[in-house]
Formats: structure tokens, sequence, C-alpha cells
């Protein structure tokens, strides 16, 4: 996961450990435009390909639930180094709002596009940081193109750093990351997950876990809770503010510590079975990265108003197939697995 281009020389060698993604303020505006390649929460997609768009043809741009618009949650720009095809690559998540689509696994939507570095878009090396505006691709009438995508929530940059091994956040950060975590359990207390102790007893953020002086205590077991959740909220109390988990390899190949690039569960309950192959090359599907609720805060989603965007996680799950079966659409469909509440 990238937020721009480097030469050759810079993208050999990619870093070994898993990504993590935080909200923040770009240092100018033109920086989240497609010719910066950016990692970005919220406002509009920097279309990658900015001719051959999403269609519904291709049943790209409605929800598979309810058959409404979808609104652009964020896009990730991960290229992988070792593979031509793959130089330029962008991943977009798209969601509706119903709680229902989101239940039902139909309510998020994930694209793909990938570019060969002599394409007919953008220069064989970066542009210069001073580019205000990106040139014109061939054909393309205006810019931004125009789509059916809806774009409601707050506009930011995603940068990225490695997560801290073990505790080390914590005692680095100290104070700080128990300011964070009690932020963002205010925000998200009405988030809950299934316990394991009995049928309709819940755990909410924010409400157990608390200390006597209301501060969080990520890394105290309840005995009776959730094991996947107590994993969940001892992991992401390195960095609580983190908002994107990135597992995949940047060298396309396999990492030698695959056994920690798995989905970090809220949960033991509602986990996808057999992930379906790529539809357009057969090839199994691997898992990448997900999504988590902190950038909801970020994006200014109001959780506390009816149909607004609510999930725990959306884990996603992609190929990087250069196939793209004669598609009216630059964009290849990929999947992604949404745990919500309760």
């Amino acid at each position: 996961m990238q937020s721009d281009v480097e030469d050759d020389s810079e993208r050999e060698g990619g870093g070994g450990g898993i990504l993590l993604g935080f909200s923040e303020e770009p240092e100018a505006p033109r920086f989240l435009l497609r010719h910066f390649f950016p990692s970005k929460i919220g406002g509009q997609p920097a279309w990658l390909d900015p001719i051959r768009l999403p269609t519904n043809e291709d049943n790209q741009t409605k929800c598979c639930g309810c058959g409404g618009p979808l609104s652009f949650l964020l896009q990730l720009y991960c290229p992988i180094n070792l593979k031509d095809e793959c130089f330029h690559r962008t991943l977009y998540v798209f969601t509706c709002t119903k709680e229902e689509c989101l239940r039902k696994n139909l309510g998020v939507t994930v694209l793909r596009c990938q570019l060969r570095r002599k394409n007919p878009y953008y220069g064989y090396h970066p542009c210069e940081d001073d580019q205000e505006q990106p040139v014109l691709a061939p054909g393309q009438k205006c810019e931004p193109p125009q789509t059916g995508f809806l774009g409601p929530w707050a506009e930011s940059e995603l940068v990225t750093d490695e997560e801290p091994r073990d505790d080390a956040g914590e005692a680095q950060e100290g104070e700080s990351n128990e300011s964070e975590l009690d932020r963002l359990a205010r925000q998200y207390g009405g988030m809950v997950v299934g316990r394991g102790g009995g049928e309709g007893e819940d755990m909410a953020l924010g409400e157990e876990g608390q200390d006597d002086e209301g501060d969080i205590d990520l890394n105290e077991m309840d005995e009776n809770g959730d094991e996947e959740w107590a994993k969940f909220r001892k992991r992401l109390s390195r960095a609580p503010s983190q908002c994107v988990r990135y597992c995949g390899d940047p060298e396309g190949g396999e990492p030698e510590d695959g056994e920690d690039r798995v989905p970090l569960w809220p949960s033991s309950s509602n986990l996808p079975g057999e992930i379906p192959k790529c539809e357009l090359c057969g090839e199994p599907r691997k898992f990448e990265f997900q999504v988590l609720p902190q950038v909801l805060y970020y994006a200014g989603v109001d959780s506390g108003l009816p149909d607004d965007l609510d999930f725990t996680t959306i884990a996603v799950y992609t190929c990087t197939c250069d196939v793209w079966g004669g598609q009216g659409s630059a964009y290849a469909r990929e999947f992604a697995w949404t745990h919500c509440n309760g």
C-alpha cells in the first residue's frame, strides 16, 4: 500500500510487515487527485483509469441488495513491484448504507484497477510535485470523470506505517493511546459482538473493559467473552487510530509471516466460508486488507443516524490477474466480507 509512484530502485524490496493506514490531512488538495495515485478516505474516487469507468452493465455501480446507489468509502494504491501488469494498482471500496444490505453481505462492492507502467494515461516517471491537475487522457471530456457513485463523506489522505511489534505502540505512545481509545469507544460505544457465555449477552466497546477512571483497558481479558473479540481488541491497541490493515505482499509472493496475514475478526460468529475464486482467471483470491470501524469516525459518519453506515470490519480478498474478459470497464469486481454489529 503506497501513496505515490517511485522509480524502480525505490520500489524494490518492499517492507515485509503489516501496514496500517491512518487518516491525515493532505499536504495539499492536489495530492488526492489521480495523477498522484493516492490512498484516501471519502470525497470522490480518484479513478486510475479515467476512461473505462465502472458501468451498470457490469453490475458495478449499484448495491447488490437493494439496487440503490453506492457511496465511495476509500481507495488504496497498492502496486505489486514484480508484476509489470500491476505497476499501478488501486482498490476501491464502495458501500450501501442500509443495514439490511450490509448484514446480508450484499452492501459492499470492491473494484480493482491496474495498469502497466507504459500506459495511455500517465508518464513513465512520476509527475512533478507542483502539478495541480492530471493531464486529460485521450477521449476524456472532463476531470474528474463523472460517475453515479455518491461521495458524502469527509475526505482525508491514508498514510501508512508498519504495525508496531507486540505492545511497542502502547509503550511508545503511553497516555495518548489511552486517550485515543477512549474517544473511539465513546464514538462506537454501540458496537457489540456476541459473547460466548450465553444467548442474548453482549459485550460493548466502551462499557465492559473500562477501568474505574473510564479509560479502556484493551488488554484485560474477559473470561466469559469471545476469544476473537479479545484478540481483536488487544491487537488494535498497538495503534488504536488505524483505519486499514494491509496484509498483502508488495512483491506478489507468499510472505514469510503468512500465518499473521489473516483478518482480525471482532467475533467468532458470522465468518466467511469458502472464498470464491476470481471470476476472470479462476485462481483463488487472497486476503489483502481489512477496513476497520475507526474509518467511520474520520469519514464523519454519524453512527447515531438510522441507515447510516455501520460495520465492525470489512475483509477484502483480491486477485492480481490481467484478464478482463472483454468487459467495457477496466475495473474488476473483488470479494468483500462485511462483519456487522450484534
